[in-house]
């Protein structure tokens, strides 16, 4: 069956917050990264991961405005850790909770460790048994603390 790759529509969650709610908007601080030229772009292709390309993106950026490093982190690694716990088929990708949900609990490794080779079938890209101890330890010291919506 072909993936849809389209967003999903989430439940009404109690835990969410109505924006503006909790403070009024504000202005763009000047830290938030407004360039990101110096970001090396993943491609997903014609697949649904695009959460967990947005996820290890997301925790990269992060992690360059506290340190000024510039890796790449492991989507793959991420979409099998996050399939873990979503409730979602495959094929219909994945939502925003359990993306961060899976970088507050796991982290995210190093591409150098888990490459993110789109064109498998995606059975084997969704397959955990190939997540090492290695790619774990790695991954935890780039966890998330927290996050809301």
């Amino acid at each position: 069956m072909e993936p849809t790759l389209g967003g999903l529509p989430r439940k009404l969650d109690l835990r969410d917050v109505r924006l503006g709610q909790a403070q009024a908007p504000v202005d763009l601080p000047s830290s938030y990264a407004t360039d990101v030229s110096w970001l090396t772009p993943l491609f997903q292709g014609p697949t649904p991961y695009c959460g967990a390309h947005a996820g290890s993106t997301l925790k990269l950026i992060l992690d360059h405005l506290d340190t000024g490093e510039n890796k790449s982190y492991s989507p793959a690694y991420l979409w099998k850790r996050i399939k873990e716990i979503d409730g979602h088929l495959p094929k219909d990708g994945t939502d925003m909770r359990s993306i961060l949900k899976t970088l507050k609990n796991w982290g995210v490794c190093d591409l150098t460790l888990l490459e993110s080779d789109v064109s498998l079938p995606i059975a084997d890209y969704t397959d955990p048994k190939v997540i090492t101890k290695q790619m774990d330890e790695n991954a935890y010291p780039r966890i998330i603390k927290a996050y809301g919506f």
